[in-house]
């Protein structure tokens, strides 16, 4: 897999970090796209390490690892002041005109698909969502239990779900591996 925090060159601190911690929002806690998007200063709980998701109709608190954090200090402690969202402060902001207003959609997009490329992993098909899938696939890997891979996605059909262990049976149990002749 890509290290992609490594494909970041960036030397300004608060655009690396919050590159960084989209990937980490995504990658590592499954966040979708809109849930990045929605953030506020006021959905983190710093004394219980969690955070509020504002998810498509069904959010939900999430505790993220401490690696997680130790990046969204960093970012914060680099971001600019944020132009305020109504009542809420955003997040993730954009760099777009230095205006360091709420990132849109399309901008996380874009970030991802900046970070893909040089990766060498932007695909046709292939679009930021596949961090989240990817973390479904490896939190499943890691521990096999399908209930905790619901919850830190935020399905709310396990039928969804299930296709994260389905992936993982395929990749571990190669069947075509009997039909194939030996070689000596």
């Amino acid at each position: 897999m890509c290290d992609y925090v490594n494909h970041i060159n960036e030397d300004n601190d608060f655009i690396r970090y919050r590159d960084i911690l989209i990937i980490y929002l995504m990658g590592v806690e499954g966040f979708r796209n809109v849930e990045v998007h929605r953030l506020c200063d006021e959905d983190i709980n710093w004394e219980y390490r969690s955070i509020n998701v504002r998810g498509k109709g069904h959010g939900g608190m999430v505790y993220p690892c401490d690696a997680t954090f130790t990046v969204l200090e960093r970012y914060l402690a680099a971001r600019p002041r944020p132009t305020k969202d109504g009542t809420l402060t955003p997040t993730i902001i954009s760099d777009h005109r230095h205006n360091f207003g709420r990132v849109s959609r399309n901008g996380i997009r874009d970030i991802m698909n900046r970070i893909l490329r040089g990766c060498d992993l932007k695909h046709h098909g292939y679009s930021c969502h596949i961090l989240r899938h990817s973390c479904g696939t490896n939190l499943y890997s890691e521990t096999k239990d399908i209930r905790l891979v619901q919850e830190q996605l935020r399905h709310s059909d396990p039928k969804m779900t299930a296709r994260y262990a389905h992936v993982h049976e395929r990749m571990t149990n190669r069947h075509t591996e009997k039909l194939a002749p030996k070689i000596d």
